[in-house]
């Protein structure tokens, strides 16, 4: 016997007809795209601060990295265990001439105070505090400025353009990008007596600083102390 198999789908033209309540009413377009655009204009700023955090933290590291790998084969080739023996510390402190001669070998400069006017060499139009404050305009006072706040001596920029200023322990590892400001993208290292380079302030130091202008608060000015809180905490910029 034949069996009869069934037709188990069912079809109508009405299928073809979307429901009126699957479309979304411009009325509620516009209220969605609305709370979009304020989520994001809240989230954004913070994300982008964020991101810039990273990048100078990373460029902190890669700064304690260049002056030690620099450092220590300007050593070994001279054949001497103490930084002070160094024959650059023969040159006197504004003998930039001098003092390049030797940096020149062991660092990739591709501009420096002696290749370049100091106001031209870093000039930001201002330099900023750790609190936001400004210590001004520039303007033709560019190399005074540079010299009283991140020191007179040797300074130089290597090929990813970070700035070194050998003589105070001053790096500005966004170069003359903005913001140049203190505790931020402009932080200070210490050399020790062997050679090696290294933050200010770790192991809790930081938080026994008392001078008000030192301290890596935001509050602060000069956050000497900022790259010793940043290693501390794990490389993160938390303030």
């Amino acid at each position: 016997m034949k069996k009869t198999v069934k037709n188990l789908i069912t079809w109508s033209p009405s299928h073809l007809i979307t429901s009126p309540k699957s479309a979304f009413t411009l009325a509620e377009v516009l209220i969605t795209l609305a709370i979009i655009g304020v989520v994001a204009a809240m989230t954004i700023p913070t994300l982008v601060v964020e991101y810039k955090k990273k990048q100078w933290v990373s460029g902190l590291q890669k700064a304690i990295y260049v002056l030690n790998n620099g450092t220590k084969l300007m050593m070994a080739d001279e054949g001497v265990f103490q930084y002070d023996q160094l024959a650059v510390h023969q040159c006197s402190r504004n003998d930039i001439s001098c003092a390049e001669k030797y940096y020149s070998k062991y660092f990739k400069i591709v501009e420096s105070v002696n290749t370049k006017p100091r106001a031209d060499f870093y000039n930001p139009l201002k330099i900023l505090f750790l609190n936001g404050g400004s210590i001004g305009a520039f303007g033709n006072q560019g190399a005074q400025m540079t010299t009283s706040v991140l020191g007179s001596g040797y300074a130089f920029k290597t090929s990813d353009g970070m700035i070194f200023f050998v003589s105070s322990g001053f790096v500005d590892v966004n170069g003359n990008l903005p913001p140049n400001q203190f505790g931020r993208d402009i932080l200070r290292l210490e050399v020790n007596e062997n050679g090696g380079w290294d933050v200010i302030g770790a192991g809790g130091a930081w938080k026994e600083e008392t001078l008000q202008a030192y301290k890596c608060e935001t509050n602060g000015i000069f956050g000497n102390v900022c790259s010793g809180r940043i290693k501390d905490e794990g490389w993160k910029m938390n303030y």
